[in-house]
């Protein structure tokens, strides 16, 4: 994790290369129903790190990476918990959420979509466009 120089924080590959389909972090959180996410992406006046999906059962959820998991504790969490932290480009993705369902309970894990380069920042496509207004959100535009 380092600063970038036009997106704040951002998370890059190590030493090694990252292979294509390669696993690289999880994106953690606590799951709730869309219609919470989208209240509490309501109440949050910065960056937000809320990302909605559809889980196994179909129903519409989200995963709020805001506030923790339950399955680190805080101080881990804010450390190592660095799929929350991957700036978005709809243009230079590199890596894809993929859903994996572990012991009946959904996840969303991210892979590599191509060879990732030591060194390159990871980047996924948040899959948002339009903010609530309708207008287009200008820094999900690269």
């Amino acid at each position: 994790i380092k600063e970038t120089e036009d997106r704040g924080r951002g998370v890059f590959a190590g030493i090694e290369a990252i292979g294509k389909g390669m696993y690289v972090c999880d994106y953690h959180g606590t799951t709730m129903p869309r219609k919470d996410g989208e209240k509490k992406m309501m109440e949050l006046k910065e960056s937000n790190y809320i990302f909605f999906f559809t889980d196994s059962t179909g129903e519409k959820v989200c995963i709020d990476a805001t506030t923790g998991c339950t399955c680190h504790t805080e101080d881990v969490y804010k450390r190592k918990s660095q799929g929350r932290l991957i700036n978005h480009s709809s243009k230079k993705a590199n890596l894809k959420p993929v859903k994996i369902n572990i012991d009946g309970e959904d996840h969303l894990i991210l892979t590599a979509t191509r060879t990732i380069e030591p060194g390159e920042e990871l980047l996924f496509d948040y899959g948002v466009r339009k903010g609530e207004d309708g207008a287009i959100i200008d820094w999900l535009k690269g």
